[in-house]
């Protein structure tokens, strides 16, 4: 570190954060979703300092942290931030090389287990309370998705029960994500793991129950080279698969009609006596 280089801890406030960004000469191109998404986790209360600094050359040149700032004043929000000032603006060749740490990263450095699948299951479940589905496109920080799991404590269980049952069976694995939901939401957990018991082994099915026609219906998709189905249409056509189930239906076709000029809503799982 050169010796003009300065390290403070410094309280930035919407209109310090203006200020700052005048030297914004010489950064990418702002992303306007990584603004929203850091100053919702602002708004909220998420936002935690993870020590890395605003970055500015000694001529005032901004040389890293426009987003943190943008999201400051878009937020309303002041923040303690680490500050570097003189910082060489050769440094700049260096900013933002790593590998960006996944949620799943932060979930195996918590210890949770089948990180990968739980990381999954908590986008999932987070837009499915939201009454959206994965075709939408809202980012979704860290903390927002860790904030959700300290709300849904009972999520990684439901996660770590379905990731086992899959076990061996191809269908179970490729459906992991809406079945956890479908643990989480449909309010008996023995029903479900019932339905997903029927979609491992297949034992007893006739034509038209709804276990049947989804297990058929992920069969001919993994076997096939041309069939494709988009994950949201494999989500909903799992919930779709639930609702007849509990319902006592059968389903001899299962269908989601995710785009075009009258888009389906995305099917809510229906609770289990």
């Amino acid at each position: 570190m050169s010796s003009k280089t300065k390290v403070t801890v410094e309280k930035i406030t919407p209109k310090i954060a203006q200020e700052i960004l005048e030297g914004n000469t010489q950064n990418r191109n702002l992303r306007k979703r990584v603004v929203d998404q850091y100053a919702s986790d602002m708004k909220a209360g998420l936002w935690s300092e993870q020590g890395d600094p605003i970055r500015i050359n000694g001529d005032g040149t901004l040389l890293d942290g426009q987003h943190r700032l943008h999201a400051i004043i878009d937020s309303g929000k002041s923040m303690e931030m680490i500050v570097v000032r003189g910082v060489s603006k050769r440094a700049i060749l260096t900013m933002d090389t790593g590998a960006r740490r996944t949620f799943a990263d932060v979930l195996r450095l918590n210890g949770y287990s089948s990180p990968t699948v739980l990381a999954a299951a908590t986008r999932f479940c987070h837009l499915y309370d939201r009454g959206l589905d994965t075709r939408n496109k809202d980012a979704m920080s860290n903390p927002q998705l860790v904030d959700f799991i300290d709300k849904h404590s009972d999520l990684p269980l439901h996660a770590k029960a379905v990731d086992k049952a899959a076990g061996h069976s191809p269908i179970v694995k490729h459906l992991r994500t809406p079945l956890i939901a479908i643990r989480q939401y449909a309010g008996n957990t023995a029903e479900a793991d019932a339905f997903i018991d029927l979609l491992r082994t297949g034992a007893g099915l006739t034509e038209g129950h709804p276990a049947h026609t989804l297990r058929r219906t992920v069969e001919n998709y993994l076997m096939s080279s041309t069939m494709s189905l988009a994950p949201v249409v494999m989500q909903a056509i799992t919930i779709k698969a639930w609702n007849a189930y509990v319902r006592g239906d059968d389903a001899q076709l299962l269908r989601f009609r995710a785009g075009g000029s009258s888009p389906e809503a995305f099917p809510r799982i229906e609770q289990a006596g």
